[in-house]
């Protein structure tokens, strides 16, 4: 059986190869969110990109390639605002930047719903789960770095342990919300004790 293969085939050098591949990108995106991954055909990206196949497989040698270059772009939009997020609430006080930082994580993961949910059901297929542990760790690195600039307001004394304890806890509530495609409403509620227990466990006793 031959392997399909899951990583892009060349990158754009040129701005209208670049430009190429951007289309073939937005076109994927359109087409997950409105037919699902199941129905998502490489012919089908070509056409409302408006290029070839061949041109599409000059980047991309299947579908499972594009998925995975979505996915590194999604990752690293992610990481870029989250760290950025993190910069900006250096002054405000700590439970408020911990809710600023749980809800932007889970918002970013409800927004996209319907495209979160056949990244996270494709992880092994384009073989890009090395970078999605990349991303989490970078993240972890990120909140790990912003709880040290904290030390005198949280109780525990290894941050990057503290880090990966609530980013893990964020990533798996945020998941199983997009998973269940929530109302407004209670996504709210399950944000607002998501902030209560990551308070509670970087300031109280336990």
């Amino acid at each position: 059986m031959t392997k399909r293969r899951t990583q892009a085939r060349k990158q754009p050098r040129q701005e209208r190869a670049q430009a190429s591949v951007d289309a073939i990108l937005t076109a994927a995106l359109r087409l997950l969110e409105k037919d699902g991954l199941d129905k998502l055909t490489t012919a089908k990206v070509a056409e409302l990109a408006g290029v070839s196949v061949g041109t599409l497989y000059q980047y991309y040698p299947s579908k499972e390639a594009i998925i995975g270059a979505l996915l590194e772009k999604r990752f690293d939009e992610m990481t870029t605002m989250l760290g950025a997020l993190l910069d900006g609430t250096r002054a405000i006080p700590l439970e408020t930047a911990i809710g600023v930082a749980v809800r932007a994580f889970v918002e970013q993961h409800l927004a996209g719903a319907k495209l979160h949910v056949p990244f996270l059901e494709s992880y092994g297929t384009t073989g890009r789960i090395t970078h999605y542990r990349a991303y989490l760790e970078k993240f972890i690195e990120l909140l790990a770095d912003h709880l040290e600039t904290r030390r005198t307001e949280i109780r525990p004394t290894d941050t990057k342990m503290a880090a990966f304890v609530v980013v893990s806890c964020a990533e798996g509530i945020a998941q199983s919300l997009a998973y269940r495609e929530p109302d407004r409403a209670h996504a709210d509620r399950v944000v607002a004790e998501a902030t209560a227990m990551a308070t509670r466990y970087l300031t109280r006793s336990v």
